[in-house]
C-alpha cells in the first residue's frame, strides 16, 4: 500500500529563535520512500539536520521574527501487513536485557517511574509477565483514559494522565514498543486492535524525546494540520 504523509504547521515568531524540528521519516523506513522527505520552510532557512541518540532525523534552523510556516509531502511503500501478535511471547528478566533496552526502563521527564511502581503492582503485578500482562494495561488505558485535545497541556505528565484520566491524542499517532522475546512488539493502547500502515517518524522514551518541534525560545503556533492516508496508485495504461 502507499500512504501519503504530509504537513503544514505555521507559528508566530517574536523575536529570533532557534528550532529543532522531528518531522522526517525514520531512517529505517528511508528505503521505502518513493518521494524526497523534506522540510521546507517560509521564509527560505539555511536548514540543518543530524541524527539524535534515538536515530532520529532531525532538522535545525534559527527562525527570525514575524511568520514562520513549516511544510513537508512525501510519499511511502508501506507492506499493509497488520501488527503481529504473539501471546506467548515472554517477558525477559531485566538482568538478561541488552544494553541499550535498559534506558527505557529509566524515570524520565514525562512517566515518573518511582512514583508509578506501587500503582502499577497494584494493578497489574498478580498478572502473569509477558503479553498477557502488556495486553492488560492497554484495556485498563483504553477503557479509562479518554483522549482528547481539549484536555491537552505540555506539562502533563503519566502520573497526571492516571489521576485524571484524560489524555491528548499525539499530532500523527503514538503508539508504544514493547520488549518481549528479544524483539520489540508494537501495541496501542488507544485503539486497542492490531492495525496496518503504521510508518515510523521518531521514537523515545517520552514526548520530550519525540517531539515534532522544539523551540529554544517562544514560537506560538497559528496553524497545525497533518495527514497520513493511504494513496490508491494510478492503473497503468498500455
Amino acid at each position: 500500500m502507499l500512504i501519503r504523509l504530509a504537513y503544514d504547521i505555521q507559528f508566530e515568531i517574536p523575536s529570533t529563535v532557534a528550532m529543532v524540528t522531528l518531522l522526517h521519516i525514520h531512517p529505517s523506513r528511508v528505503s521505502d520512500l518513493l518521494e524526497p522527505d523534506e522540510l521546507k520552510t517560509e521564509p527560505a532557512l539555511e536548514v540543518g539536520s543530524y541524527i539524535d541518540s534515538f536515530g532520529n532525523r532531525c532538522s535545525r534552523f534559527v527562525a527570525p521574527p514575524g511568520q514562520l510556516r513549516l511544510t513537508g509531502s512525501t510519499l511511502i511503500r508501506d507492506s499493509g501487513n497488520v501488527d503481529e501478535v504473539n501471546w506467548n511471547a515472554r517477558q525477559q528478566p531485566v538482568g538478561d536485557l541488552p544494553n541499550d533496552v535498559l534506558t527505557f526502563l529509566l524515570n524520565s521527564r514525562y512517566c515518573e517511574v518511582d512514583r508509578f511502581s506501587f500503582v502499577a503492582f497494584e494493578l497489574f503485578g498478580q498478572i502473569e509477565p509477558g503479553w498477557g500482562r502488556v495486553q492488560a494495561i492497554c484495556n485498563w488505558v483504553h477503557s479509562k483514559v479518554t483522549f482528547n485535545y481539549q484536555h491537552a497541556r505540555p506539562t502533563k505528565t503519566a502520573l497526571d494522565v492516571f489521576t485524571e484520566r484524560v489524555v491528548l491524542p499525539m499530532d500523527f499517532s503514538a503508539w508504544f514498543e514493547v520488549y518481549l522475546e528479544g524483539r520489540w512488539w508494537t501495541f496501542d493502547a488507544r485503539n486497542n486492535q492490531p492495525r496496518i500502515g503504521r510508518v515510523l517518524m521518531v521514537t523515545g522514551r517520552d514526548a520530550a524525546d519525540v517531539a515534532m518541534t522544539t523551540s529554544f525560545g517562544q514560537a506560538d503556533l497559528r496553524q497545525f494540520f497533518v495527514v497520513a492516508e493511504e494513496e490508491i496508485a494510478a492503473p497503468l495504461e498500455k
